[in-house]
């Protein structure tokens, strides 16, 4: 089992994965929790946010089902934290390449271990994926529900916002850190030692391999016909 990034250069390898990710983003979002401004199409839950410039972190076992999803956005680029949350934050959130959103947590609707297990190994692969981007800190809208998760799991939180209302509740912001020094606590925390993270590129021609060679991950594995990487 492990989280994968999914973004624009690899998305046409995980065509089943997104459009699972986007079902149970609507049953989650709009039929369960019914946030009223969300557009659907058909099953699915996506809005303008899901552009070329997001990346995904997916989970996803080894028999090929999807366990827990989130969307990751750089803050200079369109995100719904900046763009309709910004009163969460008091409306201070840097609009930079080095600070990024993290939008859309949704993890397993599995029984309660399972559940932990998958908020654990996304919430680590948060950390990796801003450790390997040197990201100043991520910032996120969270309810109740996704607080409670985070303090379970005694996750580092640089700052948490006073509470506002929303619609259909309350919300929180908050800002985590994704040093080295916070990912080895929850790698600690967690029992995980080894990486959670997986970049996994299909080869088509060497154009592509040569630019996917200048991603900030090391080689772990390939064959004739995928690369593989994980994080640091």
């Amino acid at each position: 089992m492990k989280v994968h990034i999914v973004d624009n250069n690899n998305i046409s390898s995980y065509r089943r994965e997104i459009e699972t990710m986007h079902k149970h983003r609507k049953a989650m979002f709009v039929d369960r929790l019914k946030w009223a401004e969300l557009n659907t199409t058909a099953d699915l839950e996506i809005d303008e946010f899901d552009h070329e410039y997001c990346k995904y972190l997916i989970l996803i076992d080894d028999s090929g089902a999807v366990l827990g999803s989130c969307r990751l956005t750089p803050t200079d680029k369109p995100n719904v934290t900046t763009d309709k949350l910004g009163k969460f934050f008091d409306n201070n959130i840097a609009r930079s390449a080095n600070v990024w959103e993290v939008s859309r947590w949704l993890p397993s609707p599995g029984i309660r271990e399972l559940n932990e297990k998958c908020n654990k190994m996304m919430m680590l692969a948060l950390f990796e994926f801003g450790h390997m981007q040197r990201l100043n800190y991520m910032v996120s809208c969270v309810g109740r529900i996704v607080t409670s998760a985070i303090a379970r799991a005694r996750v580092p939180i640089q700052r948490m916002y006073e509470p506002k209302k929303y619609p259909e509740g309350i919300a929180f912001g908050i800002e985590i850190a994704p040093n080295a020094h916070n990912l080895n606590f929850l790698r600690n925390n967690f029992g995980m030692p080894d990486p959670v993270l997986i970049y996994r590129y299909y080869k088509i021609g060497t154009t592509k391999l040569q630019s996917y060679a200048q991603l900030p991950w090391g080689y772990v594995a390939s064959n004739a016909d995928t690369v593989d990487t994980v994080s640091v």
